[in-house]
């Protein structure tokens, strides 16, 4: 499908027509759409893969755990590249054993059995080749295939030669004595001290042409912490009780986490705020396939329709992201944001959206990091102050700046606790003062008392809560009426929990929510906790439909920064302490 954008002899303002089929298949008939002869090459590889995606049962409880897509999904994602895909296992690992052969001198080179073919080809020539053929392997699940392209490099990758050399930094550390260390020592210890797989990466950025290197090295880390993932699951759930086995499996995430912070120290100083563009999102202007990319990868609020697209890229609303000069056509992060009289309190507040009356509130109710590859490298905080400084110059009137967020994982946690909170019950029942530590610090808070919980077992019964009673007017059958007296019911309780989950339950003396995680540290404040406010399947499913308002007072932002970086402080205002009382 992704084809269709590029046809050939098509105008830029003709593409936009191909914009339903592509992001809302269901719309459009998408055969009709797609070329013959793609649609013809399409079918060959969906067959080419549908033999190997699912290759063993720990596969296929891998494919579950993490719903992952089925192989037909997979004609959707395929890349046009200049490099034909090779069902060579060993030319991707090849390449990158000649590149460190190269690295490693000229003697080496000459050891190496393709010599001559190494000696024709220039250090571009070789890292953009590598680059290509990585890069033109379909996405596809790598840890699916025992024989696939990427688990062929990682084993090559995981081999002692591209590690670092334990012995010879010992034997180094034992020659030296701190009376006549010299600066040459020290340099030697730091090189004995740098695994050569890194060395190579820094070799494939500066040799690659077209900037091929950092989308390698981009998507290099997002399939490593994918593999990471994987061997984790396998870890717990195949070979619990194979100790060899886990501890081979142990030797190898130690040896891929490792690489993996290498890599994100790397892509830190690439995609550093200076190097970044910013640039606003239209439907009008904006290139069709980045618009793609925005509407497949909406992670916060997933998009309805053609309908709900345009709306979010209409008048009342703006759209930023950030792109790379490496990356020019692909958005790393980006921002939904509207314009509003007051802070919103609901996902409804949000449709009054508007530019003629001028505006008073900015409100952020979307960020989705695209890459993740680029996990952990700091985009979305950088993102919100360059557009907080584009919004203050258009709308002069604004004087607040604020986010309308969900509480993802309020729910699993509150669920959690429930069960250890019903161990605790039967513990004391049956066995009297009997505790167990993790129920007795739950009790001990004073968070639920044993009414609460019969409260709380109501929700099990409520097999879509409330939905239909806050969206249909008129509703007023028996399942909908109690269901809305429930969550009346339950709002004090469930406000409570929503503060205590926000606030007080910490991971490292950071928030355990990864949302309040993220805007804390930047330096906003916990304003305002809003009930029912996400009726949606995904809001209810997340947090029993509350959310929460993070507010950013510009003049502040950077002392609740460095008070949250240094000492773990939140900021907390009145409307969500009152919860907490």
């Amino acid at each position: 499908m992704a084809m269709a954008l590029s046809a050939p002899g098509r105008s830029h303002t003709s593409t936009r027509n191909y914009l339903p089929a592509i992001i809302f298949p269901s719309l459009v008939d998408v055969a009709s759409v797609v070329p013959c002869r793609h649609r013809h090459r399409q079918r060959q590889r969906q067959r080419q893969w549908q033999g190997r995606y699912l290759v063993s049962q720990t596969n296929r409880k891998w494919q579950h755990h993490r719903n992952c897509p089925t192989a037909k999904s997979f004609n959707r994602g395929f890349r046009s590249s200049s490099v034909a895909y090779e069902d060579d296992s060993s030319h991707i690992s090849q390449l990158f054993h000649d590149i460190a052969s190269r690295m490693e001198g000229a003697e080496s080179l000459r050891s190496t059995s393709n010599a001559t073919t190494q000696r024709r080809k220039s250090a571009a020539s070789l890292t953009s080749e590598f680059c290509k053929a990585y890069l033109s392997i379909p996405d596809e699940r790598f840890y699916s295939s025992e024989n696939g392209l990427k688990l062929k490099l990682f084993e090559l990758i995981l081999h002692d030669r591209y590690h670092v050399d334990k012995e010879a930094i010992a034997l180094a550390m034992e020659k030296m004595h701190p009376d006549s260390l010299r600066e040459s020592d020290v340099q030697r210890i730091r090189k004995l001290c740098t695994p050569l797989y890194e060395t190579i990466f820094h070799y494939i950025l500066g040799s690659s042409q077209k900037d091929l290197g950092v989308a390698f090295l981009v998507h290099l880390r997002r399939d490593i912490r994918d593999f990471i993932h994987f061997r984790k699951f396998v870890q717990e759930n195949e070979v619990q009780h194979d100790d060899e086995q886990r501890q081979l499996l142990q030797m190898q995430i130690a040896k891929l986490s490792t690489m993996e912070r290498s890599i994100q120290s790397i892509l830190t100083t690439i995609f550093r705020p200076g190097v970044l563009n910013l640039r606003r999102i239209t439907y009008e202007d904006t290139p069709a396939s980045i618009i793609e990319q925005i509407a497949f990868k909406e992670a916060v609020h997933p998009l309805q329709s053609l309908q709900d697209l345009r709306t979010r890229l209409g008048p009342g609303r703006r759209c930023f992201a950030f792109f790379h000069p490496a990356l020019p056509n692909k958005p790393l992060a980006f921002v939904h944001a509207t314009l509003l009289q007051e802070m919103p309190r609901s996902m409804v507040d949000l449709k009054s959206a508007s530019e003629d009356a001028e505006p008073q509130v900015a409100t952020f109710y979307s960020i989705t990091n695209t890459e993740p590859g680029l996990h952990g490298v700091d985009l979305g905080n950088h993102l919100i102050k360059s557009v907080v400084q584009v919004m203050q110059t258009e709308f002069p009137t604004v004087h607040t700046f604020c986010t309308l967020s969900p509480i993802p994982k309020f729910r699993t946690w509150l669920e959690t606790k429930i069960a250890r909170y019903r161990e605790q019950l039967e513990h004391k029942h049956g066995e009297g003062e009997h505790r167990t530590g993790q129920s007795q610090s739950f009790v001990d808070d004073g968070l639920l008392t044993e009414s609460d919980l019969h409260l709380l077992d109501l929700l099990e019964k409520v097999k879509s809560p409330a939905r239909n009673t806050f969206t249909q007017q008129g509703s007023n059958t028996c399942d909908e009426v109690s269901s809305s007296a429930l969550f009346e019911q339950l709002q004090p309780l469930l406000m409570k929990l929503a503060a205590h989950y926000l606030t007080v339950e910490k991971n490292h003396q950071r928030p355990l929510c990864s949302v309040a995680k993220f805007h804390t540290r930047n330096g906003a404040e916990v304003y305002r906790l809003n009930y029912m406010a996400d009726l949606s399947q995904k809001g209810m499913r997340n947090s029993y439909g509350i959310m929460v308002n993070y507010r950013y007072v510009l003049d502040e932002i950077e002392d609740n920064s460095v008070q949250n970086e240094i000492y773990g402080d939140v900021v907390v205002k009145d409307e969500v302490k009152c919860w907490l009382d």
